[in-house]
C-alpha cells in the first residue's frame, strides 16, 4: 500500500510501492506477488509539479488581474476542508517559539492550508496512502522540495488526511471559552531547522523566520516549475524582466501620464507560484537626479522589488499608528552622496517608495528591534501601536501604474505574532488568530485558548501590551514598577518573569476584503 519496506531501507533515494521490487533474496518474485517498481524523487516531484501548475493556472485564470494594484485575490475555487485548520498545541523545545508561532499563524490561513491540502491529496493518491505520509515519503524523495515536504508532513500530523471529509469552513470547536483541549501536542521535525538554516537552541527573529518560510516554499515551487516547465508555459512569469531589453520601455499611469518602466529585481527567474500569488507584493522605488544643471530634465532610476513581509518603521516620533508607518514608508528622501555612474560625481538624488502591487494576504512587520551603537546592542521599541480590526491602504502611497480603488486597499486582521519582553535578548513569542466570527484563538506553545469576540477582549489582546495569564485565560495589567523604560533598563540584572513583561504586536497578518463581481454574485446566490 505504498509503505516503506522494513529494514535498513533504500539508501539511493528510492522507496518501494506495491507492484515494485521483490524482497526475495534469490531474486525471484514470490508466487502471486506482482514485481515492484522503485519510486524516485523525480517521480514524486512530477506529481507535485502537476498539482502546483494546476493550482497556479486556476489562480491566474479566476483571480488575477495585471491592471489592478491588488493583482490577485484569495481563491474561492480552492476549497479547504475545515478539519485541516484544526488548532493544535506545539512543543517548545530549546527556544523554538519563533518557529512555532509562525507555523501556527500560517496554518490558520485557509488559502495557504488549501494549497498544502490539495498538494497533499495528490501525494497521498500517488502513494495510495491515507492518514500520514511520513512512513512512505522519504526525505531523499524530495530533493527539490525539502521544506514543502516537511510542511505537508506537519499538516498530516496536525490532522491526518481523510479522503471522505470534504466539509469546508471554520473548524468545529467546543462551545466553552478558556483553555482549549487540542489533544497531544506535536513536536516539530528537527529537519525544519536544518532546512531553514537555523541553529537549534538559539532564539531567532520571528519576522525573519516567517520570511524564510514563505520565500523558501516559493523558491522550491519555482524550481520545480522550471524543472518540468514546457515551452508553452513561458506566460507564467512576472513582467519587467531584469535584462537590458526593457531599458527604453515606458508605461502609461492610471492618470494617463507616460513614465519609464521600472526595472524588476528578480532572483527566481520571475517564476510565479501559488505562494507568490498569495503573499507576494511589489514595491517600486522611484529615484531621480539632474544629470546636468543646465538641462531641465532629470534622469530617472526606478526599481521594482518583491516583498513577502513588509517592514514598517516605528522609531520615528511621527509614527503613532499603523497608518503613520505606511505613510513613513512612502515618504520622500534626499540622498546627497549618490554618484553619477557616468561622471562619477556626487549628485543630489530624490527618492520615494510606493506600493506597486498588493497581495491578498499582507504580512506586516513592526520594526521593534534596532542596533544602538551607544548601548552596544540590539534595543527594542516599546511604543504602543493599537491594532484594529481593519486596515485601509490609501492611494497616496500606491504607485499610479495600475488601477486602484478603496476596495482594493481594504484589509481585515487575521493573526498577530507577539514578542513578549523588554529586549531582544530575553523574550518569548506567542500568536493570536481571528476567526470569521471574530473569536480569538491565543497560542502559547502547547497551550491554546479560545477567547470571546467582545470588544474588551479585542482591546486587551490587540490594543494593549498587557500580558496574558495562562491560568485565568485573561490579560492582566503590567506591574506598575516595571511599566517605564527606566524600570525596564534597571530590570536587566534581575528581569521579571515573562508573565510580567509587555506583550507587543510584532508581525501582523491581514487578509484582503476585496471581492470580484463573480464572487459577490456567488454569495448572493
Amino acid at each position: 500500500m505504498g509503505r516503506r519496506r522494513k529494514g535498513k531501507g533504500n539508501q539511493s533515494g528510492e522507496s518501494s510501492l506495491k507492484g515494485e521490487a521483490s524482497d526475495d533474496p534469490s531474486g525471484k518474485a514470490a508466487e502471486g506477488i506482482v514485481p515492484m517498481r522503485t519510486v524516485s524523487s523525480a517521480d514524486v516531484e512530477s506529481v507535485i509539479f502537476r498539482k502546483i501548475d494546476e493550482i497556479r493556472a486556476e489562480q491566474m485564470r479566476l483571480g488575477f488581474s495585471e491592471s489592478r494594484t491588488l493583482g490577485s485575490v484569495c481563491p474561492s475555487w480552492l476549497p479547504c476542508p475545515g478539519y485541516r485548520c484544526q488548532p493544535k498545541g506545539l512543543v517548545n523545545t530549546r527556544n523554538t517559539c519563533y518557529l512555532l508561532t509562525c507555523l501556527q499563524t500560517l496554518f490558520c490561513l485557509p488559502p495557504f492550508v488549501a494549497i498544502l491540502h490539495h498538494i497533499s491529496v495528490a501525494v497521498h493518491s500517488f502513494f495510495a496512502e491515507v492518514g500520514c505520509l511520513r512512513d512512505v515519503w522519504l526525505e531523499s524523495q524530495a530533493e527539490t522540495v525539502p521544506l514543502l515536504r516537511l510542511l505537508l508532513l506537519h499538516l498530516d500530523e496536525r490532522t491526518p488526511y481523510k479522503p471522505s471529509e470534504v466539509r469546508t469552513g471554520e473548524p468545529i470547536l467546543p462551545n466553552d471559552f478558556g483553555y482549549l483541549p487540542t489533544g497531544k501536542p506535536l513536536s516539530l521535525d528537527p529537519k525544519f531547522f536544518t532546512v531553514l538554516n537555523f541553529e537549534v537552541g538559539c532564539e531567532q527573529d520571528a519576522a525573519d523566520c516567517m520570511s524564510r518560510l514563505i520565500t523558501q516554499v516559493h523558491e522550491e515551487m519555482a524550481t520545480l516549475l522550471c524543472k518540468f516547465k514546457q515551452p508553452e508555459d513561458e506566460a507564467f512569469t512576472e513582467d519587467n524582466g531584469d535584462g537590458d531589453d526593457n531599458d527604453g520601455w515606458t508605461t502609461v499611469t492610471s492618470e494617463g501620464k507616460k513614465i519609464k518602466e521600472a526595472r524588476h529585481a528578480q532572483v527566481d527567474n520571475g517564476e510565479v507560484t501559488p505562494i507568490s500569488l498569495l503573499f507576494g507584493g511589489t514595491l517600486v522605488s522611484r529615484s531621480s537626479y539632474q544629470k546636468n544643471s543646465r538641462l531641465p530634465n532629470k534622469l530617472a532610476i526606478d526599481m521594482k522589488e518583491r516583498f513577502f513581509v513588509l517592514p514598517i518603521e516605528l522609531q520615528d516620533p511621527q509614527v503613532g499608528y499603523l497608518e503613520d508607518g505606511f505613510q513613513f514608508l512612502s515618504r520622500g528622501e534626499v540622498l546627497s552622496d549618490f554618484k553619477d555612474p557616468v561622471t562619477g560625481l556626487c549628485v543630489i538624488m530624490n527618492r520615494r517608495v510606493f506600493i506597486d502591487r498588493l497581495p491578498p494576504i499582507l504580512l506586516v512587520q513592526l520594526k521593534r528591534f534596532f542596533y544602538d551603537s551607544n548601548k552596544g546592542g540590539i534595543q527594542k521599541v516599546l511604543k504602543q501601536i493599537p491594532i484594529h480590526r481593519r486596515l485601509q491602504i490609501v492611494d497616496s502611497i500606491v504607485s499610479k501604474e495600475r488601477t486602484f480603488s478603496k476596495a482594493q486597499g481594504a484589509y481585515k486582521l487575521k493573526a498577530v505574532v507577539f514578542h513578549i519582553g523588554y529586549n531582544a535578548e530575553r523574550g518569548h513569542y506567542t500568536a493570536a488568530t481571528v476567526a470569521q466570527t471574530n473569536e480569538v484563538l491565543y497560542y502559547d506553545d502547547l497551550n491554546v485558548f479560545r477567547l470571546g469576540q467582545e470588544e474588551e477582549v479585542w482591546m486587551d489582546m490587540f490594543a494593549s501590551h498587557r500580558p496574558f495569564d495562562t491560568h485565568s485565560a485573561r490579560c492582566r495589567p503590567l506591574p506598575r514598577a516595571q511599566s517605564t523604560a527606566v524600570a525596564a533598563g534597571a530590570a536587566l540584572n534581575r528581569p521579571p518573569s515573562i508573565g510580567e513583561q509587555p506583550r507587543t504586536p510584532y508581525l501582523l497578518v491581514y487578509v484582503s476584503c476585496f471581492q470580484q463581481q463573480s464572487q459577490r454574485q456567488q454569495q448572493r446566490q
